[in-house]
């Protein structure tokens, strides 16, 4: 059954809709910050799962 949604399930495009393009790009800057520093310090392992919910967050329903 096909509706219209009540609610933005990718949430980077919930932030820009929400708050603006300019928390979208802080936002993304952050992350990119703490992912990086993540790499250099060798926190691979915690940099794969930020990763992993990073993709987790551009699932959108089917139904």
């Amino acid at each position: 059954m096909a509706g219209s949604p009540e609610y933005a399930f990718n949430e980077y495009l919930r932030v820009a809709v929400e708050y603006g393009v300019p928390a979208l790009l802080l936002m993304l800057a952050a992350i990119g910050v703490c992912l990086h520093r993540g790499v250099r310090r060798k926190r691979i392992g915690l940099c794969g799962g930020v990763l992993s919910l990073l993709v987790f967050s551009f699932w959108q329903p089917a139904f």
